[in-house]
């Protein structure tokens, strides 16, 4: 059994971490022993993996053979994701930890598919830094305790503000874009037939203005550019007209993009995340699509 220091009693039914061993106990305060691996859900109530070294189980990293492991303060060691310091540690479901480096795509470490930038670390295995990085090649940014990259979202670090695409790639914007963004993923849905409601709504939380028109009158009075290269995060993009329905025939359909392939619109009471060329393609079979700042007002 093991005695905690200045409480007298067992340790029981849970573990302790002393240095870079972890003591792990059953209910009745039996410590678990042994040598080597162990699966089992004695300890936590589901299974974990173990690795012993007599009385206590190896904690922080350690090498069984030619493959690196981590052991958690709980004596199971990593499977998944946890962040360490300014790295974030990646453990397959066998606590293998990561050793490839440079861009990963896989699913092994959070069950979807994602994209992750490792860096080799000194004692052999590799890691993810979390937060704004520049190598790889292009800026992107790691998410801390997950380990894969921001995609298709946004993120604010160091001072500035950035959008990112579908391989993680950051387009920095302005903060007045930014606020603009991260509104449109917060604004609630609309009704049916009420896309331009709600790009109105997103406008006015963010601090925009309102101005109650219809998709049709949207695209007349401010999207002003069809060129790809003028289209900017926190833009609506709009028609004035559609086949898809009788609505979008007459008023039109919008929504905003919100940068890298991405378009946010209000459809059938959801907000939708859509991928900007489907948009334009889908939309787009009636009039050409163009885009603009919301009451013709610049947010770069």
């Amino acid at each position: 059994h093991y005695t905690l220091p200045g409480k007298g009693y067992v340790l029981s039914g849970s573990s302790k971490k002393v240095d870079k061993r972890v003591y792990v106990a059953d209910k009745r305060g039996k410590l678990a022993s042994g040598s080597g691996w162990k699966v089992t859900s004695s300890y936590t109530g589901d299974l974990q993996r173990y690795y012993f070294a007599g009385d206590y189980a190896k904690a922080g990293h350690f090498k069984v053979g030619k493959h690196h492991y981590y052991g958690t303060s709980k004596g199971y060691v990593l499977r998944g994701a946890l962040k360490v310091g300014g790295w974030t540690l990646l453990a397959n479901n066998d606590g293998k930890l990561a050793t490839k480096k440079g861009w990963v795509i896989t699913k092994t470490y959070a069950g979807t598919k994602q994209r992750y930038y490792l860096e080799r670390q000194k004692a052999g295995y590799s890691a993810a830094r979390n937060g704004l990085s520049s190598k790889g090649g292009y800026k992107h940014y790691t998410i801390a305790g997950k380990g894969y990259v921001s995609r298709n979202g946004y993120c604010a670090a160091k001072g500035g503000y950035y959008v990112s695409n579908d391989a993680g790639k950051l387009t920095s914007v302005s903060a007045r874009q930014y606020r603009m963004v991260t509104t449109a993923y917060a604004t609630p849905p609309t009704g049916s037939g009420l896309c331009a409601l709600w790009v109105s709504n997103v406008s006015s939380r963010a601090g925009f203005g309102y101005k109650a028109l219809d998709a049709c009158d949207m695209y007349d009075e401010w999207c002003w550019w069809s060129d790809r290269s003028r289209l900017k995060p926190g833009m609506l993009v709009a028609v004035r007209s559609h086949p898809h329905t009788t609505a979008g025939s007459i008023w039109g359909h919008v929504g905003i993009y919100v940068g890298g392939s991405t378009i946010l619109d209000s459809v059938g009471g959801e907000v939708r995340r859509c991928d900007l060329s489907w948009w334009l393609s889908h939309y787009g079979a009636t009039v050409a699509p163009k885009w603009g700042w919301y009451l013709g007002n610049s947010l770069a």
